[in-house]
């Protein structure tokens, strides 16, 4: 259908919006090429506004210009900005860094990017309320409130944690919690449900929306979910190549979610269940068991079995294990029991002490790409490292093999040219698993490849997945909070219900998956 033209957004950018922009427009710095084009968009206070549209349409760039922030790698071309009513343009750097502190809160698409990983969840939080000068007896107490609100723990053990062993979903909710606990003026998130089941992200956004209703904080909130988007915004506005095409209140949102896809292409078939073809075991994990310090054990005999080709799919609430499973297996965390063989040959419970050749047979592509991608090398540098590494082709044939490792993955030639920070999360996501790729692995490792990609990419890069373990007899493993990614994929399923691997169908341990 043809996007209708965007309204204007609500009032004069001077209007008291917490944040407004008009004539917005930034462009790649090295080249001109425009990526926000021509933006008018307002976030009035106490009021949630919704920023939806394709990976790499533009959303993030925009939240961040309205924060005074411009994304590495970019320049403002022109048009305005004004935050809590002042404007951004004329405000000194201490003056715009000071208003930022004291009444804007921002939580990134990787929590990890917004989290001091080496502060105490207490801690981290005592912070937080310190420069609200919440007097000290009252500040544990406040701290434990947020948790609770946001469906965390708060006893004494979880306050001891640092962000690193806690799931991904957990530190979602505790960058949330962090930012809520300065009761901001403004609250910008950046997809902060990509790591919750959908139960979770609707309880999430929910409680979220009601204390900033409460406190007649603004929300600027960016997400592919349209449905969650559906219930809690105000106003939804839709991005798409830098522009946006369309500004609308959330009930017309719900009515075409609700309305029959006729004129849609229709969906595609789930693929069958049963398992692969490959003779023998390409992937083996026996009783494999992961304990975290006091905390006890986060994976207990964890074991299953793929062949050449073989897929499974891993499901589970936020916080179960089921990344652990998947990090134990590469070795970033090294289990206190079992072992993981592949085509037969144990290899070593730690990372480090594996051999070239087995790095290169088993690979992961995290769920938050972010700190595993090197901020100062070009995606051409990342994706063609295994190329190089591995001696897989000669180096003359790098460059054209990386070209097409990106358009694999839905990437043009000119993000080959950018660094990490200058990409949207879903672009990050899509590097990662082209470098992934790239070393032709005999088994690939996916912790929620499409949680930070609109639908269509999504499909795109599930096909592929398809395509990879049937013409090259990859063993696949997918972890997911998404059905819809368990039915395209077919294959095998398990679950992980505190820490225990099971069969989804039968609920009993998967010792043979």
């Amino acid at each position: 259908a043809e996007a209708r033209p965007a309204r204007e957004p609500a009032g004069a950018p001077d209007d008291g919006s917490a944040a407004s922009a008009r004539g917005l427009r930034l462009s790649v710095a090295e080249t001109g090429r425009p990526v926000v084009r021509d933006v008018d968009l307002s976030v009035p206070r106490g009021t949630v506004v919704a920023l939806i549209g394709d990976s790499g349409s533009g959303k993030t760039s925009t939240a961040l210009a309205l924060l005074g922030h411009t994304a590495p790698g970019l320049e403002q071309e022109r048009g305005t900005v004004r935050l809590l009513g002042a404007d951004v343009g004329r405000l000194t750097g201490r003056a715009l860094r000071e208003l930022r502190a004291r009444s804007v809160a921002y939580v990134a698409q990787d929590p990890r990017t917004s989290l001091p990983m080496h502060l105490r969840v207490g801690t981290l939080l005592d912070e937080q309320l310190r420069l609200l000068a919440v007097p000290a007896r009252a500040r544990r107490e406040k701290a434990r409130a947020v948790l609770r609100r946001l469906s965390l723990p708060s006893d004494e053990a979880f306050l001891a944690r640092r962000p690193h062993q806690l799931s991904g979903g957990q530190r979602q909710r505790l960058a949330i919690a962090a930012a809520l606990a300065r009761d901001p003026r403004l609250l910008v998130l950046d997809e902060p449900t990509s790591a919750l089941d959908p139960e979770n992200t609707a309880r999430l956004l929910a409680e979220v929306v009601a204390l900033c209703r409460d406190s007649a904080t603004a929300v600027l909130l960016i997400s592919h979910d349209l449905h969650a988007v559906a219930e809690v915004a105000d106003t939804v506005v839709a991005m798409s190549e830098g522009r946006i095409v369309d500004s609308s209140a959330p009930e017309l949102l719900r009515e075409t979610l609700a309305a029959p896809q006729e004129a849609a292409a229709p969906p595609l078939p789930a693929r069958p269940r049963e398992q692969a073809t490959g003779q023998g075991d390409l992937l083996r994990v026996e009783n494999l068991t992961v304990e975290r310090g006091t905390s006890g054990r986060v994976l207990s005999n964890a074991s299953l079995t793929l062949p050449p080709g073989g897929r499974l799919c891993v499901i589970g609430p936020s916080g179960s294990g089921k990344s652990t499973l998947l990090r134990a297996i590469t070795g970033l965390v090294e289990p206190v029991g079992g072992r993981v063989l592949l085509a037969g040959e144990p290899l070593a419970p730690a990372l480090a002490r594996r051999d070239t050749a087995q790095l290169g047979r088993l690979q992961l592509v995290p769920q938050n790409p972010y700190d595993s991608l090197n901020p100062r090398h070009s995606v051409r540098r990342i994706v063609g490292r295994p190329l190089r590494q591995f001696g897989l082709v000669p180096d003359e044939a790098v460059e054209q093999e990386t070209r097409e490792l990106l358009a694999r993955v839905g990437l043009t030639p000119e993000h080959a040219a950018r660094r990490p920070a200058a990409l949207s999360g879903g672009e990050r996501q899509r590097v990662a698993l082209a470098r992934a790729l790239a070393a032709r692995p005999d088994v690939l490792l996916c912790d929620e490849v499409t949680s930070a990609l609109d639908p269509a990419t999504a499909v795109v890069v599930l096909d592929l997945l398809d395509e990879v373990c049937r013409e090259s007899g990859t063993a696949l493993v997918v972890v997911t909070h998404d059905r819809t990614v368990v039915d395209r994929m077919g294959g095998l399923t398990a679950e992980v219900v505190d820490g225990v691997l099971l069969h989804a169908d039968t609920g009993r341990p998967a010792t043979s998956v």
